[in-house]
């Protein structure tokens, strides 16, 4: 088994037209054998540091954009 995870950044302005591109690409992906799954996923929490994770903290959801819009394909 392969898995692939790569982290982009658009510009707020570029949201709509990338997440277009995505789903073309994702469809793209999906018709070559082997693929099971491809997933864009927008990034909408963070956490609040290294640690919180380790004591099991709830993320924080993100309440504005600055200047960028992060996706991760999985």
């Amino acid at each position: 088994m392969f898995n692939e995870i790569c982290i982009y950044e658009a510009k707020i302005e570029k949201q709509e037209e990338i997440e277009q591109l995505m789903k073309e690409v994702a469809a793209f992906y999906m018709e070559q054998d082997g693929v099971i799954e491809v997933r864009y996923i927008k990034r909408t929490h963070r956490q609040t540091d290294f640690n919180a994770v380790k004591e099991g903290a709830l993320p924080v959801r993100l309440t504005r954009n600055v200047g960028k819009v992060t996706y991760v394909l999985h």
